[in-house]
């Protein structure tokens, strides 16, 4: 009954749904050691209303992704009936699946220029304001709250808190400000009218603070590498005078980094009686949360005590072992912890399942290496920067842009962590999918006085202003594409 009343919503009000369902992952419920949530519940109902009620006249053509990413999940089933016929193995096996139908459905449903910008605008909305979430759960830490901290984490002298907010762990919390972020950078640097300026900043600054607040080491470089990145693909062609409002931000960023500095040299001074405050804690933390991350010497048998070198010792060993028994097609989904197994404070004395935190660690030992490489390339396709889309000028182009370069904050953050069992990558990868479909195919404007040539009708109409022809747009190439009148839902 939910299901059918979320099918007929207004397709906006399901989206936002689906969204925010996929942004609150820490509720769930068990089965066979897996963990269902609401937001694949709400995926059932948004798949149907997808794949049953989008207009097949906009429908996209599969490509290259599609079958690689059929590929990856025959593979996990092959592995899977093979090597781990257990409940928890076919549980994560259909969770994963579902993870691919939402691409495919998101992907699918976002098929307008009009339907792209409401996707995007709620897509970045929502994420922002779960980073909001966080920002208020980091200030709740301190006057006795514990809603949104990630506990696992005991903080250090003088520390500050892992944040996760709404999220299942901070990790994931932080790839998820990361993205949400620099799809907000992009906006912002290129005047985007997506949403107000005003907001747009109040966006980017909410969102890279519960970046910095999750503490999450994988996001953090992900956001740098990628930030490097577009500044040498995008800047160099598009040389600009930089405005003064960019100089009083960097001002305002060098300042704060200063203080932050000096944040750090009280916290060294102050003695060990003394609580800590919520800015000097978080500088404190941040510095030994990178010392943590770059020492990959640590000897220590905890798992927790040095996440790097633990991490390092776990993609060992899973190396070993499925190079050992079945390196082409892999162990099983999710199927390390079904063969190793770790002390937990939350089973002691008894042992936890072990599990390897690294999506393309993981990917290795449940897949092999023909699961990996189909992996990589479908990621790789869908973060790669398009010639044709990073020098389009239209509003299209600028969301392809921005949701490109979240998908690519994504894919490398989940390097050091994995988040492909909740919905929300997904989600943002069918979207980056759609977004660059719809920007390639979406000529700029012509210019004001130019005049276009006239589309030819397919009913023998005029179109609204007097040409015949369908009341669409140009293609790059001068082809036409199909109207782009909004689906039937």
């Amino acid at each position: 009954m939910a299901i059918a009343i979320l099918v007929f919503l207004p397709w906006g009000a399901l989206f936002g749904a689906f969204v925010g369902s996929a942004l609150g992952n820490r509720w769930g419920i068990q089965l066979g050691g897996s963990t269902l949530r609401g937001e694949e519940g709400v995926l059932v109902a948004f798949a149907i209303r997808a794949f049953l009620f989008t207009d097949r006249r906009y429908w996209p053509k599969f490509g290259l992704p599609e079958a690689l990413l059929a590929g990856f999940i025959f593979i996990n089933v092959l592995s899977t009936y093979f090597f781990a016929r257990v409940l928890h193995s076919l549980v994560e096996l259909g969770i994963l699946t579902l993870g691919a139908t939402t691409y495919l459905a998101v992907s699918t449903s976002v098929c307008t220029p009009e339907r792209l910008r409401k996707a995007a605008r709620l897509f970045l909305a929502l994420g922002a304001l779960s980073a909001g979430v966080g920002i208020i759960s980091f200030a709740g830490h301190y006057v006795g709250l514990g809603f949104g901290v990630d506990n696992r984490y005991t903080p250090a002298i003088h520390g500050a808190p892992a944040i996760k907010g709404l999220a299942w762990e901070h990790d994931i919390f932080g790839s998820t400000c990361a993205a949400v972020a620099f799809a907000f950078y992009v906006l912002r640097r290129e005047r985007s009218t997506l949403f107000t300026s005003k907001w747009t900043d109040r966006f980017f600054w909410m969102s890279a603070a519960g970046l910095v607040l999750s503490q999450a080491r994988g996001a953090w470089l992900a956001y740098g590498a990628v930030y490097v990145g577009y500044r040498v693909i995008w800047s160099r062609r598009h040389r600009r005078q930089v405005p003064p409002r960019m100089v009083r931000t960097a001002v305002i960023l060098s300042m704060v980094g200063l203080i932050g500095l000096g944040g750090l040299w009280a916290a060294t001074q102050a003695g060990q009686v003394q609580a800590p405050s919520p800015v000097v804690g978080l500088v404190v933390t941040t510095f030994q949360k990178i010392g943590t991350a770059l020492n990959f010497s640590s000897t220590s048998t905890c798992d927790g005590c040095n996440t790097a070198a633990a991490r390092l010792r776990r993609l060992n060993k899973g190396y070993s072992e499925v190079m050992a028994s079945s390196p082409v097609i892999g162990l099983g989904t999710d199927s390390y912890g079904e063969r190793n197994f770790r002390p937990s404070p939350f089973t002691s004395p008894y042992l936890a399942p072990a599990y390897i935190e690294v999506l393309y660690g993981r990917t290795i030992y449940d897949t092999g290496v023909l699961g990996l490489i189909l992996l990589v390339w479908f990621l790789g396709w869908l973060a790669w920067p398009r010639r044709d889309v990073m020098r389009g000028t239209t509003e299209a182009h600028q969301v392809a842009r921005a949701l490109t370069f979240a998908a690519a904050i994504v894919v490398i953050a989940y390097g050091i962590t994995d988040g492909t069992f909740f919905m929300w990558p997904w989600i943002l990868w069918g979207l980056s999918r759609a977004a660059n479909r719809i920007a390639r195919s979406t000529a700029a404007p012509a210019p004001e006085g130019a005049t276009e040539p006239a589309v030819p009708s397919t009913n023998g109409h005029a179109n609204g202003n007097g040409r015949p022809g369908l009341a669409g747009v140009r293609a790059t190439n001068g082809s036409a594409i199909r109207p782009l009148r909004s689906p039937r839902t």
